[in-house]
């Protein structure tokens, strides 16, 4: 049985949640401007792709020529200046990591 309590408060209206027409607009707006980002800007986008197409046969040659200007000039190590220390070419001969493995006593 209701108490006339439980009456009132069963015939007080809720509120319908409504969201209004401008938001949903906005809401869908901004949903699409972020797909356009990442279609355009992100990892895989329209940008990183045409940067890639350009600049990697550009990438490619500089790094082909470090490696015969090194191998010609009997450099054994050749670093980058530009950034912090960024190797870029090695010679494999002077590679001791399996030394040290041996004389660590590491089976690899």
């Amino acid at each position: 049985m209701k108490t006339q309590e439980q009456s009132s408060i069963s015939q007080v209206k809720k509120p319908k949640l409504e969201i209004p027409t401008t938001e949903l607009v906005g809401l869908k707006k901004e949903k699409e401007v972020k797909e356009l980002q990442q279609q355009r800007f992100g990892t895989d986008g329209d940008l990183y792709k045409k940067q890639e197409k350009l600049i990697r046969p550009i990438q490619n040659l500089i790094y082909n020529a470090i490696q015969e200007f090194a191998e010609q000039g009997r450099y054994g190590v050749i670093f980058d200046k530009s950034s912090d220390l960024l190797m870029l070419y090695a010679d494999e001969n002077l590679d001791k990591s399996e030394k040290i493995l041996d004389y660590l006593g590491y089976d690899y």
